[in-house]
């Protein structure tokens, strides 16, 4: 359930407001979702990402964010069960960072696993670095931005220094678009 109040207390921002009253949680999940886009747009890294938004987009995002709201500010038992849902898809996709050549260095190929095989050259590859990424709902990463939005903006105060509630080098709670 979104409870603001447990939310603020666990950000340490008791008293502070965390949802602007011009704008209510209907227009915050479309603004988070509208940032969600706009970031993954400008990332050539996400392409899973991007076609995930590309089938939310086909089976009707007003719908699926009304729906959203609703679980949001709906009874405790129906939060629940819609976390579990997202967070039992929640998974890893592994992509390659970096790939060499070993046909030079390595003729015997003595350790096979490490290779990949492409089928339209027979030079062998090895797997150097991979890169992995979070494979989540698209509903997942609209809260995860949401909270980005209301919690993570509050525990960044760049602008006041007496009240900053986060390391200084941390990136992970801030949406540059």
């Amino acid at each position: 359930m979104f409870d603001m109040i447990s939310l603020e207390r666990q950000a340490g921002c008791e008293g502070v407001t965390v949802i602007s009253d011009v704008l209510n949680l209907c227009d915050y999940i479309r603004m988070a979702y509208k940032k969600l886009k706009a970031s993954v747009y400008f990332d050539k890294t996400q392409l899973a990402l991007l076609n995930k938004i590309v089938n939310f987009e086909a089976a009707g995002v007003e719908d699926t964010l009304t729906k959203l709201e609703a679980k949001l500010t709906g009874k405790k038992e129906i939060w629940n069960s819609y976390e579990s849902g997202i967070l039992s898809k929640v998974g890893t996709l592994v992509y390659p960072k970096e790939l060499h050549d070993c046909s030079k260095e390595d003729e015997d190929h003595s350790d096979k696993g490490e290779y990949v095989i492409f089928n339209m050259d027979n030079k062998p590859i090895k797997l150097e670095r991979a890169q992995y990424f979070i494979d989540l709902p698209v509903e997942g990463h609209i809260l995860g931005v949401l909270w980005i939005l209301t919690i993570g903006l509050k525990l960044d105060n760049r602008n006041d220094p007496d009240h900053m509630n986060m390391y200084e080098h941390s990136y992970g709670n801030r949406n540059l678009r």
